[in-house]
């Protein structure tokens, strides 16, 4: 899983932010014991993400664009207003699957 945001500054330079957790992109969690790993994981990766971009988090910076391949995390900022592009990777799924 991963998160990713373009971050630019008043003077227009572009700052990026890319944080990492687990193993590829997100199955869909089957059973209790998953749905619990993968909030778990979705939960260190949003607080690894809120580290690295708080070093920006001044009326000097913005957000312009986050990318994540993990549904929760896309949903929650979208309602938050930022813009966000959900990418999970089809190709890899595709080869996880034997297709």
């Amino acid at each position: 899983m991963y998160i990713k945001a373009l971050i630019k500054d008043k003077s227009g330079n572009v700052f990026e932010v890319h944080v990492k957790e687990g193993n590829g992109t997100p199955d869909p969690p089957q059973g209790f014991k998953e749905q619990m790993k993968f909030a778990v994981e979705t939960a260190k990766l949003l607080g690894k993400f809120w580290k690295e971009a708080g070093k920006y988090a001044n009326q000097n910076h913005m957000i312009v664009q986050v990318n994540t391949d993990n549904p929760i995390i896309a949903k929650k900022l979208i309602k938050e207003g930022f813009n966000v592009v959900f990418e999970p990777d089809f190709a890899e799924a595709v080869t996880q699957s034997g297709s």
